[in-house]
């Protein structure tokens, strides 16, 4: 790890302490990751860094965090420090075994935010190329409800999920989960394959799914959130559920490398377009990936 000496306050860490997975999701980058994970002794220099600059809940993500050999050691020992929020991004496979979930429980864990592909077993194990991960993600999120965590999903918006989001939403509330988090699919850090390309889908043909998805979690009560869709693509009624990385204050850590905030992320915006200089939103949207204008170009920007 490398300590860039900043000392800007933030509200959590992410940390990645590799990026071994147990699927192969189509859109994933971790796949193209070195092996290997981190030592634990490196993960606790990066909690006491945490601590130090005010931040009480830390994330494990990936890869597949719920792999990492040191995980419950690493949740108590955060908890020691004063860490009161932790949290795991993980596509519940492993959390499907009672025995498993409850030893992370016990050792501190208070949230699990699952990766949804979709509504549905075909939708979702299409896309992580993994037979049966619907299954084990459903019997997962049944152990942690029992166990009292709370229960968040990140919902990956692709082409093929697109007319499944509301569904999603109201599948998924009934068994507990209440705040989910869309992310449009991206293209960074992939080769960029015929079928890659084909799974991401442009804004104008998904925001209307988006925003039947938000009527549906207003009607349940439900919180929602969208990472990637910048205020301007958004109907007025729904542009205060555009959520930028930067809202987070979050400091996030993959091995070997130098912790960032995640607004940093080309994953997450970074590109002003021309409509961007004169738009009123341009303090609090991160602006437009890459690789999405790469494919779409600006048209679809405008100023608000």
């Amino acid at each position: 790890m490398n300590d860039t000496g900043d000392s800007t306050a933030i509200d959590w860490i992410e940390i990645v302490p590799g990026f071994t997975c147990n699927c192969r999701c189509r859109v994933c980058p971790s796949t193209s990751q070195p092996p290997g994970w981190m030592e634990p002794a490196e993960v606790e220099r990066l909690l006491e860094l945490a601590r130090a600059r005010g931040a009480g809940g830390v994330w494990f993500g990936g890869g597949e965090p719920t792999l990492y050999p040191h995980l419950a050691q690493l949740l108590a020992r955060a908890r020691l420090m004063g860490f009161t929020r932790l949290r795991l991004q993980s596509n519940g496979l492993r959390l499907a075994y009672p025995a498993f979930s409850r030893a992370l429980q016990v050792a501190g864990l208070t949230e699990v935010s699952f990766a949804l592909m979709g509504a549905s077993a075909a939708s979702h194990d299409h896309l992580t190329r993994r037979p049966g991960s619907f299954q084990l993600l459903q019997q997962g999120l049944a152990n942690c409800r029992q166990l009292g965590l709370k229960l968040e999903a990140d919902v990956l918006v692709t082409e093929r999920s697109l007319p499944e989001l509301a569904r999603l939403i109201e599948r998924f509330h009934s068994r507990g989960i209440d705040g989910f988090t869309f992310w449009w699919t991206s293209l960074h850090g992939l080769p960029a394959t015929e079928e890659q390309v084909a799974l991401m889908p442009s804004f104008s043909r998904g925001i209307d799914y988006l925003v039947d998805a938000f009527r549906k979690a207003e009607q349940l009560g439900v919180l929602v959130a969208s990472l990637h869709t910048p205020p301007c693509l958004l109907p007025e009624r729904y542009r205060a559920y555009y959520r930028p990385a930067s809202s987070y204050r979050l400091l996030v850590a993959t091995p070997g490398g130098t912790p960032f905030p995640a607004e940093d992320s080309p994953m997450e915006g970074g590109v002003r377009t021309a409509a961007c200089r004169s738009c009123s939103q341009v303090d609090h949207c991160l602006g437009a990936r890459r690789d999405y204008l790469e494919r779409f170009g600006e048209e679809e920007f405008s100023s608000i």
